[in-house]
């Protein structure tokens, strides 16, 4: 990689300075102790929880009824088209 003016990455002063020491001011996406995290991820523990306090749904398949009623459709309409044919 290389910058604007073509200097390889590896030569510019700050290049992989982070794996070299810690530079508290900056972060791209912060820290994960700051507030602003902190409050992040309350918020998805809280949205986890009212996740799991939901109430649970009937058991058996979603639109069961549905299913069976085209099944029912489909075996009529079969059956009306073969006694037509029988003639």
């Amino acid at each position: 990689m290389k910058d604007l003016e073509g200097k390889p990455y590896d030569k510019l002063g700050n290049a992989f300075r982070y794996q070299r020491e810690y530079v508290a001011n900056c972060t791209c996406r912060g820290n994960p102790w700051d507030e602003e995290a902190l409050a992040r991820h309350r918020a998805y523990a809280e949205a986890a929880q009212k996740e799991k306090e939901k109430p649970v749904a009937k058991a058996g398949k979603p639109g069961g009824e549905q299913q069976q009623a085209s099944r029912r459709e489909r075996r009529d309409r079969s059956e009306r088209w073969a006694r037509r044919n029988e003639d």
